[in-house]
């Protein structure tokens, strides 16, 4: 039997953060399978260390609020399901292209 999450169960295990968010929480909001996490400050400073965003197979990707463990936004606009995220190198220009 396969069971499919669709909750995100967070371990926060970086000393550095332990005392900013909760040591474990449930993240609720897809309807089908979560298939990748990234955290984007832990490529690049210039984004927040509070955001994390999850893709789903349910054409979703959602942006989560670890200090507060709450769902800001859902994206919706997405032809299929979301298999993996890219971040862009620190010099990219993304409205020109990197």
């Amino acid at each position: 039997m396969i069971i499919l999450m669709t909750t995100v169960q967070l371990f926060c295990l970086n000393s550095d953060v332990v005392g900013k968010f909760p040591y474990y929480r449930l993240l609720s909001g897809h309807t089908a399978r979560v298939n990748c996490l990234v955290y984007p400050y832990s490529y690049e400073s210039r984004y927040s260390p509070n955001f994390l965003l999850s893709g789903s197979s349910d054409f979703t990707v959602n942006l989560w609020d670890l200090s507060l463990s709450q769902l800001i936004h859902t994206f919706r606009q997405h032809a299929g399901e979301i298999i993996q995220f890219y971040i862009p190198p620190p010099n990219c220009n993304v409205s020109l292209g990197c």
